[in-house]
């Protein structure tokens, strides 16, 4: 293929807002002309594994030109399947593992997809955008059947169900219902999108063709400008781009814009009073995001989300400085080692431990970890051991997650006034007082903890409402959930796994009058 045809290309991958770990992987080779990106699915190092071992076989297969292109896609991407079905197979910590992907091969005029999943390819031209693959799940086969809006998909329950993946099961080259093959001109006006769900789930296809158009001709900006649109319309998952347009796409562009800007000659002073009116328009950096529930219309800057590193030999040296830097949409992710120095988390800031349970925190001071009216902040992947209190979280929102919090000689979790918010897959182990309190009006959700070997496992107060799922909750040597009478707690030990109470030990729910 002509290089001038290919024009210009980006890729972008992010972990979003609220997962811990990045199971996306993208790829390009301009020269070759190879664009492709993939999903993995299995939680932790597995989803990881699957998306490396597709882009290392489907990388391989198309490097090698033998064969038509839908040969070579059909071979490259079977070849990725089965091999991540070998690897699960082999090693009982990847069984499960698979992934989706979309990869584009460009030949002459023609851009060849290959496609197993819910990842997407769009084709973008001059004030038009239209998705070119079919989502392989009962919710994307409604939507393409116009039986379900865009929006309503995206919000739909089901959304994240497919039914094609790689990994699942062992599949040929000939297998007709597992890869889908689609062909479509490439024309130098015309642009490419490809992109996992994390985009598609977030942002709807007209707000992505107003995102390309405004930065056509900087295709890094415009995978920039995605992923920031992404993250801010909730950043659920990894969010994953790849940009490749034609070399007349901008030009197409910004001609389209200027002929939807003439008009006919108009008066002299209105046209002045009309400019003066634009001016202070702009001034006032008005902006509107489009949502699955619709427009959003803001004034101010719209800030890119900057990765702020904390730790020996980077910009901030420990995390109180990082968080300090830190502005709302900001990641502040943290090397490995012990920091003892007391953290107020901050709204809109993501902290993270950059290796799982790597980065430790030793306070000085009598609260750990606080917060006290945030909102929309993560806290994920830290030790915090010894002091009194591990983590304070007061009328606030904030997703707390995969933590170890052990040895306080007050409560790991304490959770007051009217949190919300979510507190899942933590470890809360030999703290003196409780596991996890929660008191004031909180609604907060507790799910997947291991709240073991504490003083109390978890303590509710009379007022609080929180939501307690799948917990493990056992050797707690003074009880292992202790309620008000008003609390309704005939689902805790349905819900959550808490042993039977020991004889003549306190029983498992414990009714306690304030």
């Amino acid at each position: 293929m002509p290089v001038a045809q290919q024009g210009r290309s980006a890729a972008l991958s992010d972990t979003g807002r609220l997962r811990r770990n990045n199971e996306d992987r993208v790829y390009t080779d301009a020269d070759r002309g190879i664009f492709l990106v993939a999903d993995g699915v299995g939680g932790h190092a597995a989803g990881e594994k699957a998306a490396e071992i597709a882009v290392t076989m489907v990388r391989a297969r198309l490097e090698r030109k033998t064969g038509t292109p839908e040969e070579r896609l059909r071979e490259a991407i079977t070849l990725a399947n089965n091999e991540i079905l070998r690897h699960a197979g082999e090693n009982e910590k990847l069984a499960g593992m698979a992934c989706v992907l979309t990869v584009a091969v460009l030949e002459g005029d023609r851009a060849y997809i290959g496609h197993v999943g819910d990842s997407r390819c769009y084709q973008l031209e001059s004030g038009t955008i239209r998705k070119v693959t079919h989502d392989h799940s009962p919710v994307g086969e409604q939507e393409d059947a116009g039986t379900l809006s865009e929006s309503d998909a995206m919000k739909h329950p089901r959304r994240n169900e497919v039914y094609r993946d790689l990994g699942s099961a062992r599949h040929s080259p000939d297998d007709r219902d597992f890869v889908e093959i689609v062909t479509v001109p490439h024309r130098a006006n015309s642009a490419l999108l490809l992109c996992s769900d994390g985009l598609s789930d977030q942002v709807v296809a007209d707000q992505i063709r107003a995102i390309v158009e405004a930065h056509a001709g900087d295709p890094h900006a415009a995978a920039a400008a995605l992923v920031e649109e992404a993250n801010e319309a909730g950043g659920k998952d990894n969010v994953s781009v790849v940009l490749l347009e034609g070399p007349e796409y901008a030009a197409s562009v910004r001609r389209a814009f200027a002929g939807r800007g003439r008009s006919k000659s108009w008066a002299l002073p209105f046209l002045a009073g009309l400019i003066g009116a634009l001016l202070l328009l702009v001034l006032s950096r008005p902006h509107v995001r489009i949502t699955p529930e619709g427009r959003v219309f803001g004034w101010g800057p719209v800030s890119v989300p900057a990765t702020i590193r904390a730790g020996d030999g980077e910009r901030a040296r420990t995390i109180a400085d990082a968080m300090a830097l830190a502005r709302p949409g900001d990641r502040v992710v943290v090397a490995p080692g012990l920091y003892r120095e007391g953290i107020v988390l901050k709204s809109g800031v993501a902290l993270v431990s950059e290796v799982r349970r790597g980065a430790a925190i030793e306070a000085p001071v009598p609260v750990a970890v606080s917060a006290a009216g945030v909102t929309d902040a993560e806290f994920a992947g830290f030790v915090v051991r010894g002091g009194q209190t591990g983590v304070l979280l007061r009328d606030s929102d904030v997703a707390v997650t995969d933590l170890e919090v052990a040895r306080m000689s007050g409560a790991g979790i304490a959770i007051e006034g009217a949190s919300r918010g979510v507190v899942r897959g933590c470890r809360l182990t030999e703290n003196a007082g409780v596991g996890v309190s929660v008191h004031g009006t909180a609604k907060t959700q507790i799910v997947n903890n291991a709240i073991v070997r504490n003083g109390v496992g978890v303590r509710i107060g009379p007022r609080a409402a929180p939501v307690l799922e799948d917990n493990a909750i056992a050797n707690n040597g003074g009880g292992q959930v202790q309620v008000p009478p008003s609390f309704d707690g005939t689902t805790l030990l349905p819900n959550n796994h808490i042993p039977p109470a020991p004889r003549n030990g306190p029983p498992a729910v414990k009714v306690v009058v304030p």
